[in-house]
């Protein structure tokens, strides 16, 4: 793409991604998305051997769109978020703390106009973690990289992650990614935070350096990666059919994705590439999930 190519900054649709048509080689995946976008075929044919989900392209919407349609037409999955659905989510908002109220769960704001707002569990449909469990720091081919409750606790809950639920679908996702097995070199750099996404396009956010963890009790003196695990069992108890994304750590974002403000976001406290991950990787889950 030249520089006479690239989208508008208002404009910029984010070609995504999900699975690959099995029946289409390299070559072939390459013609055919050179002719719904134009695109140099030199610099399509190195997006094409991306392995998703990944973003593989920043395109106008009607380029965006036009390729997207053509992955699904030939069996493989993808969309097109744009910019202005990644700002409709909104700004994070930051939990002091949290506890159980009448109407659900009570979460203790550090700003806004309502310091506290109660949310009905099965309205949270995705949480996206900065760092992979403290327990098992595993590839996302691992059928386990989600088990983190001991075997003496509730034992339900602990069945449901691994695989339907939870970092289920996230690891099935991401099973194929180009990833080392292990702990990532970057794991350890990252910020502790759990972003929690609500149905109705709300975004709050758990930074482990300014919460209160009052709701672990005597388990708040655990290193800060472990009071996320436990934090993320307590909510997957209590919905069980919410998606747990830990892979950013992982994630390869396209070009300019520092550049990309959130409404209201702060700069110097919200790192870019994870707000805009949290975001799309959200987005995206829905998109599965509603089987478009």
């Amino acid at each position: 793409m030249t520089v006479a190519d690239r989208p508008d900054k208002h404009n910029r649709t984010f070609l995504s991604v999900i699975r690959w048509p099995d029946t289409m080689d390299v070559q072939q995946m390459t013609a055919r998305l050179c002719d719904a976008t134009g695109r140099d075929e030199s610099i399509v044919s190195r997006r094409v051997r991306i392995t998703p989900p990944a973003i593989i392209g920043v395109l106008e919407e009607d380029a965006a769109r036009s390729a997207a349609n053509v992955i699904i037409e030939l069996g493989g999955s993808a969309f097109s978020p744009t910019i202005a659905d990644i700002e409709a989510l909104g700004p994070t908002m930051k939990i002091k703390d949290i506890h159980l109220g009448a109407e659900g769960i009570v979460f203790e704001l550090w700003r806004g106009e309502e310091r506290e707002c109660s949310i009905d569990p099965d309205q949270i449909d995705v949480m996206v973690r900065t760092r992979l469990s403290e327990a098992h720091l595993a590839s996302p081919g691992d059928s386990a990289v989600g088990l983190v409750l001991d075997p003496g606790g509730s034992g339900e809950v602990s069945a449901g992650w691994g695989f339907g639920g939870s970092y289920g679908l996230a690891s099935a996702m991401h099973a194929y990614s180009d990833m080392e097995s292990g702990e990532h070199s970057g794991q350890l750099k990252l910020p502790c935070k759990l972003d929690i996404h609500v149905k109705d396009g709300r975004v709050f956010q758990i930074d482990a350096e300014k919460f209160g963890f009052q709701v672990l009790g005597g388990l708040k003196g655990m290193r800060e990666n472990q009071k996320i695990d436990k934090i993320c069992e307590w909510f997957t108890s209590l919905t069980q059919r919410t998606i747990l994304d830990p892979f950013f750590g992982y994630w390869r974002p396209p070009a300019g994705i520092d550049r990309i403000r959130i409404p209201l976001m702060r700069v110097n406290n919200d790192d870019p590439g994870f707000v805009f991950y949290s975001r799309w990787v959200a987005l995206l889950y829905r998109h599965v999930l509603s089987g478009s």
